[in-house]
């Protein structure tokens, strides 16, 4: 995976995996947060966890931060992630 070594078998489970049945299990209060610049989750994901859990959910989609709640002032990069890390996440 971008040039390193990935377990395939590991790789294969993750791919496969459908969240919604172990979401909707969900009973307790849950607060979701991405950033709107996530690369890594499709921050539209926020709406279908919010149509999936069972129990009380309060989603967060905060404008220029990326998958690893920092600030993002660019185009969203996953070559940033290496400078976002030593930054505070975004309060």
């Amino acid at each position: 995976m971008n040039g390193a070594r990935t377990n395939a078998k590991w790789m294969r489970e993750f791919m496969a995996l459908d969240p919604a049945a172990y979401l909707a299990r969900i009973t307790v209060p849950t607060l979701a947060i991405t950033g709107d610049k996530d690369l890594q989750v499709d921050p539209a994901e926020l709406d279908t966890m919010k149509a999936t859990i069972a129990g009380p959910i309060t989603t967060i989609r905060v404008p220029g931060l990326s998958h690893i709640l920092r600030r993002d002032p660019g185009a969203p990069s996953l070559k940033d992630y290496r400078t976002q890390w030593a930054q505070p996440v975004d309060q």
